[in-house]
């Protein structure tokens, strides 16, 4: 189970955005719960994260909002992709590790490699895991913060710049 109640089990980065921990302002929060809440009517309480970032995101792709949209997704899963493959890294760099006799064969000459290469290479992997892992997170949370402001935004003075030219 989420340790907290902000966090969402099986996406909760992205929904703590939604919360004042480095998100989201609780009154922004609140705000987009009564819109939504009245629209729909829908009590406010009902509301989960999940929920409300849903309804949001659907409010602008209806819309037609979709370009922070797509980029936001785009840059999230290059920066899960890159995460994920660096911690593959990492563990094969720790594996081979434990195994003696690590070498590289280059021009028909076989060099050992010594446990110190490994520690260099290791220690890039988990740097670029951590930055790679912040970068998603971080759009993670701006692809959420734009459905909610956007959402708001539209809810309170209506139409798009989309919508009134037609397209």
């Amino acid at each position: 189970m989420c340790q907290y109640p902000y966090q969402i089990c099986s996406t909760h980065r992205a929904f703590r955005a939604l919360w004042p921990k480095k998100g989201l302002p609780e009154s922004l929060v609140q705000s987009a719960k009564i819109a939504i809440s009245t629209k729909l009517k829908i009590k406010s309480e009902d509301i989960t994260p999940e929920l409300l970032y849903t309804i949001c995101d659907e409010i602008l792709v209806q819309r037609g909002i979709t370009e922070y949209r797509d980029v936001y997704q785009y840059r999230e899963g290059f920066y899960r992709g890159l995460t994920v493959s660096f911690v593959v890294l990492l563990l094969s760099l720790i594996t081979r590790v434990l195994i003696p006799g690590a070498a590289l064969g280059f021009s028909g000459a076989v060099k050992a490699l010594k446990w110190q290469i490994f520690l260099f290479f290791g220690t890039l992997a988990l740097s670029c895991v951590v930055l790679f892992y912040i970068r998603y997170r971080r759009f993670a949370k701006y692809r959420v913060r734009q459905a909610v402001i956007g959402a708001l935004i539209l809810e309170k003075y209506g139409t798009s710049e989309k919508e009134s030219k037609g397209v």
